[in-house]
């Protein structure tokens, strides 16, 4: 009913205040920043330098995720209490993200691996024909790549990965099991990328 409400009849829910940053929020906060860090390099290769500057302006990562809250939370509101702290883990999991991709981008360099960013917070659609009608499959990828000559589709994740496999060894299972839900919509992306 969520998904009807949401994506079919293009209801959505009221803007309030929030009182506490909740998990989508942290999550959409998170994708936020990354987005925005990332649009300045689409359709380049990924260096250490460019890492090396992300790591050292910490500033620019806390701008961006203040923006984030902008509109649902005050300055007050996330400079105390249980806020402040899943403010500071936002800007862990950045800063951590961050420091992993630099470690990748560099041992990339030294076997002259290159990453371009193709997409990022993408909408993608691919329609298919259901007795004679046809359904829209649409999707938002956040992020496509090519390392030498070949596609990755990332999807960001900042909660548990508890009770989601990724790795499958009977296809037909992906449809209805909700453990591979994660992988089917990677696949999902895949085949409409």
């Amino acid at each position: 009913l969520q998904y009807y409400l949401l994506y079919v009849a293009g209801l959505r829910e009221q803007d309030d205040m929030e009182e506490n940053i909740d998990a989508s929020t942290l999550g959409s906060a998170v994708h936020y920043v990354l987005e925005n860090i990332y649009k300045e390099v689409v359709g380049k290769n990924l260096t250490p330098n460019f890492f090396e500057q992300l790591l050292t302006n910490k500033l620019r990562i806390e701008q961006l995720l203040k923006e984030s809250f902008a509109g649902r939370f005050d300055d007050e509101s996330l400079a105390n209490g249980k806020n402040y702290l899943l403010y500071r883990v936002c800007l862990k999991l950045v800063d951590e993200f961050l420091k992993q991709e630099f470690a990748l981008v560099k041992e990339d360099e030294t076997r002259s691996a290159q990453t371009k960013i193709l997409m990022l917070e993408t909408e993608m659609i691919q329609p298919i024909i259901v007795s004679n009608f046809t359904v829209n499959i649409r999707g938002k990828v956040d992020r496509v790549e090519e390392k030498n000559d070949i596609i990755n589709i990332a999807d960001y994740k900042t909660g548990s990965d508890s009770g989601n496999k990724l790795n499958v060894d009977d296809i037909k299972q992906l449809p209805d099991t909700p453990k591979f839900s994660k992988a089917m919509q990677l696949l999902m992306y895949a085949w409409m990328y």
